[in-house]
């Protein structure tokens, strides 16, 4: 008995025992696996941490370094560079046996020739391939191929492929990857070696050299054996496409010509709210490149991308297909689209707000696109707000330095997000152009906020690009030399010449009705019944207002805001001093582009195988001298005839008695007795001849007149009322068959009325034509001519004048010439020859003679040309004909 007990309490014993070990066994493996598991994930971080370090080495200045230091980064690199651009270090991030190279000579050849050896797949020891791909098998039980980094099949699939991408076996050192395979479908290949950095027990870190010798600061002992390996490649997600803010543009831009580009921007406006047609923001990104490529997309296709994408509805436009005159245009629901999510991760635009997968319009299962497009898109795609100099930019947005009041809370919010508070905290520092005049070429930009900008930028630009210039001396100062300066004044401008009428800001309207009839171009704020405003909010001069209270667009006080006064739209260039040299912007104000000399014939006395008269006198020619048919005259005598004076004495139609002394072989008449001769009825007769003076045989009376062909370079929302001055000077020097052409060597041409604008352009960056410069015109006295009744009419003065003269009415055309008489034989055979003129051109912003209110700036000389017209042989001006010479470009 006492020994079954034995036994059996030996059994339990070994039972008890076998147990323990069998749990203790079953802990200490699954002890070892958690280890193991821990053990990798700390290896997964460390690969995380070493690359942040790298960016935190890269991003941070270096205390040892004196100066500013700037980064540039790329995927897999950040450089580091000094304020002269010259490479100071260049972080890798990727894993590599020298993570960091320092700056200096053959720094960045080093870092071109970073490249694995051909047999690097045979060492394995070394090197990784991390877009090595895997096989998973789906629950459908099918296998598929994916690859960690990004699909080689990308560029040779079909809807697959990701438009722009490609990639080749070939570096830009002209060494080539072993493992490319380009073509192949399943069995392409993209292979991104890089090498294994392996991890002693102490933290060591360290790589095999080529005979796969462990090689760091310390190395490898029995007690600070190798544990493990890492090998990572970081990406630059701000280069990719991401899918929070990106959608599917229409585009739209403001229209600038008179093109059918144009003309369709107008008619099919953007919406509010209708983010994707928005010039320049972020969601006119293309996702289509990605998601459709090489496709057409129609408005429903893009419907599809705006339900993937946040914050971006359907509506508006349609895509642009709509008019803004529709009445079927609807509004995009702001409300419901901006309480959509943004993507967390990636991963996230698999699935839709409901939770269900996204398919992308293509049918098929979401994870697979992405599988196969996920490394071109990105949901953080954070980048630093500096120039490549790691400084602030600019705000392209000008604000007012007159106060609160000349601007809206807009403008107000961007000049906070542009201002900076200077180190040290002793005040604010505003990265933004402030403006307030739009008629002086000095006040805004003499402000000295404008100047301290336009000076950091010019600074800026005379160092060298980090990251792009190979020597200090490659910098914009050595590329442009003095274009620099003038490209920085035109900036200045550009952004000084946004937003020129805020309606947001207009003061209280009144009744500014210009009086007669507006529809003829008649001069705002000149005109009897209107008054010009002096005192406004906005930039420049601000429009008008009419009582129209039955109009939808009326106000409550039942006003029209109607067109603008003289000057609205325009803007004086700057004139930038800086290092003794002054240097012009273009502002948004017309230019001459070509100086014509435009010739008519006003009578001539050739000979004329059509004219049915016969030659009784030699000293008169043929009555009447050449002719042409009238509009619907068929007979000889159905003619208009040019060498007919006014007045022809005596008249037997006016039953004038005959002068047999003076006219013996016609019956004592200029050309006989029978009053129904063309020669006595006044609506024959040539008022630009003197009175009973007709022109002797072989001679022609011409007269010419100077045209200028305005252009507005710079473009700019509103419509342009010009309000200038020009001044022509050197006219006495033309000079036509050794005749003086012009009376005056100077001559004053002022605009302001709508008719210098063609109507059809809103914009600028346009030419002003002829027609629209000419219309209405009044013409100055030329004897034997009177000037046109409403010739310096006192209506359309300057206003307030310092003086009341005659030739400061805007209506004046003074630049024509005198009458002259030139031989140009009996046959008209003799051409006409011009002697060299040499002329000065002045245009000033605004009118001179005018009396600057309330703070206006005076008249101001923006522009001198000097265009040289060469001596010439031109042919003779024939009746109903002209004869133009022209010089381009205004000298």
């Amino acid at each position: 008995m006492a020994l079954v007990m034995v036994v059996l309490m030996l059994a339990l014993m070994l039972t008890f025992m076998l147990a323990v070990f069998s749990m203790s066994g079953a802990e200490l493996k699954g002890a070892t696996r958690y280890a193991s598991g821990q053990q990798v994930r700390q290896f997964g971080d460390l690969a995380v941490d070493v690359a942040i370090s790298q960016l935190r080495k890269g991003t941070t200045p270096n205390a040892q370094n004196t100066g500013r230091e700037v980064w540039t980064s790329q995927p897999g690199l950040i450089r580091q560079h000094d304020a002269s651009g010259s490479l100071l270090t260049a972080y890798k991030l990727y894993s590599s046996g020298q993570m960091m190279v320092s700056g200096g000579t053959g720094a960045e050849a080093s870092l071109l020739n970073d490249t694995p050896p051909t047999n690097w797949q045979e060492l394995k020891a070394r090197y990784v391939d991390l877009n090595r791909p895997i096989h998973r098998i789906g629950t459908t039980g099918a296998t598929t191929l994916q690859f960690p980094i990004i699909d080689p099949r990308a560029m040779t699939g079909q809807s697959d492929t990701v438009s722009g991408f490609s990639y080749s076996a070939k570096l830009a050192n002209g060494k080539t990857v072993t493992g490319v395979t380009t073509t192949g479908g399943d069995s392409q290949r993209l292979p991104m070696p890089v090498e294994w950095l392996y991890l002693l027990r102490d933290g060591t870190l360290g790589t095999l050299d080529l005979q796969n010798k462990f090689i760091a600061a310390v190395a490898p002992t029995v007690d600070n054996p190798i544990v493990g390996r890492i090998a990572f490649w970081a990406d630059d997600e701000s280069s990719k496409v991401n899918v929070n803010t990106a959608s599917e543009p229409t585009p739209w831009a403001v229209p600038t010509f008179y093109h059918e580009d144009d003309a369709s921007y107008a008619r099919y406006q953007p919406v509010n709210g209708e983010l994707q047609r928005y010039p320049g923001h972020p969601a006119t990104t293309a996702l289509s490149p990605i998601l459709f490529p090489g496709q057409t997309l129609t408005p429903a296709d893009k419907d599809v991308i705006y339900r993937l994408t946040p914050k971006i509805g359907s509506g508006g436009s349609v895509s642009g297909t709509i008019s803004y005159q529709d009445s079927s245009i609807a509004q995009i629901k702001l409300a419901s689209f901006r309480k959509e999510r943004l993507y967390a991760s990636l991963d996230e635009f698999l699935l839709q707000e409901d939770r269900t997968e996204n398919n992308f319009g293509l049918g098929v299962q979401a994870r697979d696109v992405l599988q196969r497009k996920g490394f071109f898109l990105t949901s953080q795609s954070r980048a630093p707000e500096l120039n490549l100099h790691g400084l602030p930019k600019i705000a392209l947005w000008p604000v007012s330095y007159r106060g609160t009041d000349y601007g809206t809370s807009f403008d107000q919010l961007i000049a906070f997000c542009s201002t900076l508070r200077q180190s040290g905290g002793t005040g604010l520092r505003k990265y933004i152009f402030q403006r307030g005049n739009s008629d002086s070429t000095t006040q805004d930009i003499q402000r000295a906020e404008n100047q301290a900008l336009l000076t950091y930028l010019n600074n800026l630009l005379q160092n060298p690009m980090p990251g792009f210039a190979a020597v200090p001396s490659q910098n914009f100062q050595a590329k442009y030399g003095d274009d620099l300066q003038q490209i920085l004044v035109e900036i200045f401008d550009y952004v000084r010449s946004t937003n020129l009428h805020d309606g947001n800001i207009v003061q209280d309207p009144k009744v500014t009705t210009p009086g007669v009839d507006a529809s003829q171009n008649f001069l705002l704020g000149y005109a009897t019944g209107s008054s010009r405003p002096f005192q406004f909010k906005t930039f420049t001069d601000p429009r008008f207002f009419s009582a129209d209270p039955d109009s939808p667009d009326a106000s409550a006080t039942g006003l029209v805001e109607a067109l603008g006064f003289p000057g609205h739209g325009q803007v004086t260039p700057s004139q930038w001093t800086t290092g003794g040299k002054t240097f012009q912007g273009i502002g948004r104000f017309p230019t001459v582009t070509e100086v014509g000399l435009h010739f008519i014939c006003a009578a001539d006395n050739t000979d004329d195988p059509a004219n049915p008269y016969t030659e009784v006198y030699p000293t008169l020619g043929k009555p009447g001298g050449r002719s042409a048919p009238t509009i619907d005259g068929a007979t000889p005598q159905a003619r208009w005839y040019s060498n007919f004076p006014p007045v022809p004495t005596p008249n037997p139609f006016r039953s004038e008695k005959a002068d047999t002394k003076t006219w013996p072989k016609t019956g004592g008449f200029p050309y006989g007795p029978d009053i129904t001769h063309p020669g006595y009825q006044s609506v024959n007769w040539n008022f630009q001849l003197n009175k009973n003076t007709p022109l002797k045989p072989g001679f022609r009376r011409v007269q010419s007149r100077l045209l200028l062909e305005f252009f507005v370079p710079a473009a700019g929302y509103t419509l342009l009322e010009p309000e200038l001055t020009v001044k022509v000077s050197g006219l006495t020097k033309f000079h036509v068959n050794g005749q003086q052409l012009f009376p005056n060597d100077s001559e004053v041409f002022y605009t302001g009325r709508r008719a210098t604008n063609t109507g059809s352009q809103m914009t600028g960056g346009y030419g002003i034509g002829l027609k629209g410069v000419l219309r209405g015109r009044e013409a100055v006295a030329r004897a034997p001519m009177p000037a046109d009744n409403n010739w310096g009419n006192a209506e359309w003065k300057v206003k307030p004048a310092a003086s009341g003269g005659d030739d400061t009415s805007v209506l004046n055309y003074n630049l024509l010439s005198s009458f002259v008489d030139i031989d140009v034989a009996r046959d008209g055979s003799t051409p006409m020859n011009l002697t060299q003129a040499d002329l000065t051109i002045e245009i000033y912003s605004g009118h001179i003679g005018r009396i600057p209110v309330s703070g206006d700036s005076p008249a101001v000389l923006v522009q001198t040309l000097t265009p040289s017209f060469p001596a010439n042989t031109v042919p003779r001006a024939d009746a109903g004909a002209a004869v133009k010479q022209r010089h381009d470009g205004g000298g």
